[in-house]
């Protein structure tokens, strides 16, 4: 237990300042782009969901890096673009 409560403090800790970062940036710069655009429409849905896209902090099974699940999709990927080759001459 003592494991999961250090890797929820480190978790918080760290990323907790990029991510305060990445909001105030999102909110600074949320005016000076063109209302209609992908961009406006991105920083809005960061601006307006911030509560619920920090929740993950709370847990500390949850991590900000995805790297866990493209490594474990990783040899289903290759083995695709692998595969298409089999049959051919």
């Amino acid at each position: 237990m003592s494991i999961l409560i250090s890797k929820k403090r480190r978790c918080q800790h760290n990323e907790i300042a990029i991510l305060r970062d990445l909001f105030a940036w999102a909110k600074q710069n949320q005016d000076r782009v063109i209302p209609k655009s992908a961009i406006s429409k991105a920083l809005n849905y960061l601006v307006s969901n911030e509560t619920g896209l920090l929740t993950y902090l709370k847990d500390g099974h949850c991590s900000l890096s995805n790297k866990i699940a493209e490594n474990a999709i990783r040899p289903f990927t290759v083995g695709r673009e692998n595969w298409l080759f089999i049959n051919s001459p």
